[in-house]
């Protein structure tokens, strides 16, 4: 079973399949038979979103309120009907810091692009979920 992933989301009435190489010992074989092809959609409204909150980052400490970092995630999402545009809420981007002293997200905890005032110095986990 080889499992083939199509970037084009657009639903076709036809398909072609064409398959190039498809045996396995060729100096030993004098035909192949393929026994079944199946396509799979994904998922109504498509695969959940992909999120890439970025590397872990090192930021030097400037003392509590003047230790400001901004966050810039990547967010994918392939739903075919793209409601974002008239749904700003279609998305939820909430950050928070687990299990420590809460940062100060400056109002944009839940935009993707958020601003944080971390509280003190040491080891801080922000993590995102979309």
């Amino acid at each position: 079973m080889t499992p083939i992933a199509f970037a084009d989301k657009t639903a076709h009435t036809h398909y072609q399949l064409l398959l190039t190489t498809c045996i396995r010992n060729v100096s030993g074989a004098n035909g192949t038979q393929i026994a079944e092809v199946e396509l799979l959609g994904a998922a109504a409204g498509g695969l959940a979103p992909e999120v890439d909150a970025g590397e872990d980052r090192t930021i030097a400490w400037r003392g509590s309120g003047n230790t400001i970092m901004q966050l810039h995630p990547v967010v994918r999402d392939d739903d075919p009907g793209d409601p974002a545009p008239a749904n700003p809420d279609y998305l939820t981007v909430p950050w928070w810091s687990p299990r420590q002293p809460v940062a100060d997200f400056t109002g944009t905890r839940d935009d993707a692009d958020a601003t944080v005032s971390l509280p003190d110095p040491g080891v801080h986990t922000l993590q995102l979920q979309v």
